[in-house]
């Protein structure tokens, strides 16, 4: 019997192709596809404590939290958080307060606290979203994601606080 080189070359080919596959195959891994936390945005959204509502206006930078009233009797209130003072302002008045002496329900601060404490955590995903679960100050939070990486809500049970993020 006698093995022509082509044979051997084809067996050789074909043991080839099946290895390269198999290790191809073998060599893949998956990847959870996470967005990127939006560090700076501008939405309008509702803030909930205790049953109380109210539409405000968010601006978050890497740096400060910027809340503006634009409801209830309080309506242009400006409330910002640098992570160290947290400063009132409606028309020419303008008084500062460090953070710790604030509230830990306090709008800006609760935003504040979260969007800086949720860089370092891994989300769950929910259907079309990511969702954070972690602790503020003000107690266990749940912010929710959608897949470009925009805040939906947020809410804290402890607390009794929702936020919905409506527009951005």
């Amino acid at each position: 019997m006698q093995i022509s080189f082509y044979r051997i070359r084809e067996g050789a080919s074909a043991l080839l192709l099946i290895l390269s596959v198999s290790l191809l195959l073998t060599s893949c891994t998956s990847r959870v596809y996470t967005p990127e936390i939006r560090s700076e945005f501008t939405a309008e959204a509702e803030y909930s404590f205790s049953g109380f509502k109210y539409k405000t206006k968010i601006t978050v930078t890497p740096d400060t939290v910027i809340v503006e009233l634009l409801t209830t009797a309080a309506r242009g209130l400006i409330i910002k958080n640098d992570g160290k003072n947290i400063t009132y302002a409606q028309g020419s008045m303008r008084k500062s307060f460090p953070v710790e002496k604030i509230d830990v329900t306090n709008p800006s601060r609760v935003i504040y606290d979260v969007f800086n404490d949720v860089v370092s955590l891994t989300p769950e995903i929910a259907g079309e979203q990511f969702v954070f679960k972690g602790e503020c100050s003000a107690g266990r939070y749940i912010l929710r994601l959608d897949r470009t990486g925009y805040a939906e809500s947020l809410s804290l049970p402890q607390s009794d606080i929702t936020i919905n993020f409506l527009s951005y």
